[in-house]
């Protein structure tokens, strides 16, 4: 990992530190004996301040692991040329292009590319969620109705929605960026 990338790392984590801690205040604020916490860890940890706490170091330790995996990602790896977005995802993941028949069986190869993309997509994905909890409870503490109205009727399908994004979106943008990396790469090879 080069000074560039631990420098990253470490605002990447000091963020979500900050991020999480925020987090935790505005739950204070708006529900100090947690009765009021919408989080499902709170109810499975036994809605105490200690297992919610407990929960945010286990999270943020998760999301350094995997920053640190995406951080020290290895050079993208020597691809066939002219592969389509959907056929770059699959070499990404498995090493070689394979036929459908195969691909329903076949086992990923390129464990570091994938612990890497992983990462960028769980840290990525933290961020937003933590992003989302702090604007949600600050919401909640300031009592805005028409928010509390909404998340009141709809919470069934706000809340996963909301987390289903945060991990999709990461993804799509990882691949769009790498398979980017790899155009261009492969254009500067051609112009030689």
């Amino acid at each position: 990992m080069n000074f560039s990338r631990r420098t990253r790392f470490a605002y990447v984590i000091g963020l979500m530190a900050f991020l999480r801690a925020l987090d935790l205040t505005i739950t204070y604020a708006y529900t100090p004996d947690l009765s009021g916490e919408w989080n499902p860890v709170v109810s499975f940890l036994g809605g105490s301040w200690t297992g919610l706490i407990a929960a945010q170091l286990a999270i943020l330790g998760l999301v350094a692991v995997s920053a640190y995996f995406y951080f020290a990602r290895p050079p993208l790896a020597p691809m066939p040329p002219k592969l389509s977005f959907r056929d770059f995802t699959y070499v990404y993941f498995f090493g070689t292009l394979h036929g459908w028949p195969k691909r329903l069986y076949a086992l990923p190869r390129n464990w570091r590319q994938i612990l890497a993309s992983h990462g960028f997509v769980l840290t990525v994905a933290a961020l937003l969620v933590s992003a989302f909890a702090i604007v949600h409870n600050a919401l909640l503490v300031w009592r805005w109705r028409p928010y509390e109205t909404f998340v009141l009727a709809r919470h069934g399908l706000y809340f996963p929605s909301v987390f289903v994004l945060a991990a999709l979106a990461p993804y799509v943008y990882f691949f769009a960026r790498e398979y980017r990396r790899y155009r261009e790469r492969a254009a500067e090879g051609s112009a030689r």
